[in-house]
């Protein structure tokens, strides 16, 4: 978690967690991360399937950082 959501959304275990117990969903950002990970990885199938795209040997395309880059917030592209 500290090298993939953490980082990518510049934020600490608290931001998700409870601290108490850290399998409770009780924090919208953890039911959040939940949703956004089924759309990352529904985007990489999509993308796997584009006969144009060169192959990725690391088998994904997107990821959390691609948009947050380091905010909770997702930044616009360039």
């Amino acid at each position: 978690m500290n090298l993939g959501y953490s980082r990518a959304l510049g934020v600490n275990c608290k931001y998700c967690h409870e601290e108490e117990d850290f399998s409770k969903d009780d924090k919208r950002p953890k039911r959040a991360a939940r949703e956004m990970a089924v759309m990352h990885f529904s985007i990489n199938q999509q993308l796997a399937k584009m006969k144009e795209l060169e192959p990725n040997p690391q088998g994904h395309f997107i990821n959390c950082s691609t948009r947050h880059r380091g905010s909770v917030k997702p930044k616009e592209q360039p």
